[in-house]
């Protein structure tokens, strides 16, 4: 399969053989880039035409001209890989199953080694479930924190899960280290804040991505290849019993109670990382209360958080509840989308009755109590 020398960034593992399959008989391709703000596109002059994600769609264009492709863009900024799987059946699947999914979370997961894994886990699960004949090929991009070392930590759990379900994956930032090293200002030329590339950045991570899908999808392959047969996949059981295939977003029109809580339409202003529906309810006074039932190992809320985001408790199936600060620095910026994990005391629980309470806490960062509620998860 392989007629060309193999790039040191690049893992081929189980390859394609799917997206092989459909591209060997003309079928239409649907592709997903499931990601933060760099599959997104910031930084980028104009996201939708010079990003990775958009220079990776003119790439199987341009080469498979007779092909029809849709193009699925589900980059939320700011976000994490445990979010990335509880959101996918709305941003991913919605429309039907998906041929080939890109997942880019190496910077957004930083600090937090059990939860990348659990999320990446299960996001591949999840994929493999709703979709069982897609193909996934994780990407690791670089920040200035990923540049200090051949293989950051994070960088290094995500690997460990390719490596065990046999997914491909292209390290951005192993290529990028092993240019620059710890010459920031070559990196900074290519990302100007340490993180998001700007068009000359993306132009980089695309022409790694297109060695690898050159590899993979060359003509001896298309011509070659067997059968692809979902049936064949391989399965395994759960590195971690507690990953997050089974994490979802639901409305919040599910609340079973709700006192002191209104529905809204739209984000608040000035408002960043979020380009979908942003239905919410709210409230901004101490003791407004709502409830919800959550079932798994534990339940979560996608909130609006700003500068008057306020303290809250949560508490499941009536036991002693627990204060939970969802302010940090980013919310005297702008209002933007932030996932609060809840997890159940003792779990895993079905049908749990999750209560949720504005505290009377709050500090002199704040300019209120509010608390804006988008989605109710679990997980």
């Amino acid at each position: 399969m392989l007629n060309q020398p193999l790039p040191p960034e690049v893992n081929i593992r189980a390859g394609l053989p799917h997206v092989l399959d459909k591209l060997r008989h003309g079928e239409s391709v649907r592709i997903a880039f499931l990601g933060g703000s760099i599959t997104e596109g910031a930084g980028a002059s104009k996201a939708d035409s010079t990003s990775y994600r958009a220079l990776t769609g003119q790439y199987f264009c341009r080469r498979f001209p007779d092909t029809v492709f849709r193009f699925i863009n589900a980059g939320v900024g700011g976000t994490n890989s445990a979010l990335g799987a509880a959101r996918m059946d709305e941003h991913v699947f919605a429309g039907g199953a998906v041929d080939l999914l890109f997942v880019e979370f190496s910077v957004n997961d930083s600090g937090n080694r059990q939860q990348a894994m659990r999320g990446i886990e299960g996001i591949i699960r999840k994929c493999r479930r709703l979709s069982p004949n897609a193909n996934i090929c994780l990407l690791y991009a670089a920040s200035t924190e990923n540049l200090a070392s051949a293989i950051p930590p994070i960088i290094a759990a995500h690997e460990e899960v390719a490596q065990y379900y046999a997914i491909p994956s292209v390290n951005f930032a192993a290529r990028l280290h092993a240019k620059f090293g710890s010459d920031e200002a070559a990196w900074a030329a290519l990302a100007p804040d340490g993180v998001h590339p700007n068009d000359a950045g993306y132009a980089h991570y695309a022409q790694m991505l297109a060695e690898f899908l050159d590899i993979v999808l060359d003509e001896g392959a298309l011509a070659g290849s067997p059968v692809y047969n979902a049936a064949e996949q391989h399965c395994v059981a759960p590195m971690d019993a507690m990953n997050y295939e089974f994490a979802s977003m639901r409305d919040t029109r599910q609340l079973i109670s709700s006192s002191g809580f209104a529905h809204h339409v739209g984000m608040p202003e000035p408002y960043m990382n979020w380009r979908f529906a942003a239905e919410h309810v709210a409230a901004d006074c101490a003791g407004a209360e709502l409830s919800f039932t959550a079932s798994g190992s534990g339940a979560g809320l996608l909130l609006i958080v700003g500068m008057d985001a306020g303290m809250f408790e949560y508490a499941v199936n009536g036991k002693e509840p627990r204060l939970i600060n969802p302010f940090d620095e980013w919310c005297l910026v702008a209002y933007r989308p932030v996932p609060v994990w809840l997890p159940f005391p003792d779990s895993p629980q079905e049908d749990a009755v999750v209560t949720i309470r504005i505290a009377e806490q709050k500090d002199a960062r704040r300019s209120g109590n509010g608390l804006r509620i988008m989605r109710l998860m679990q997980y």
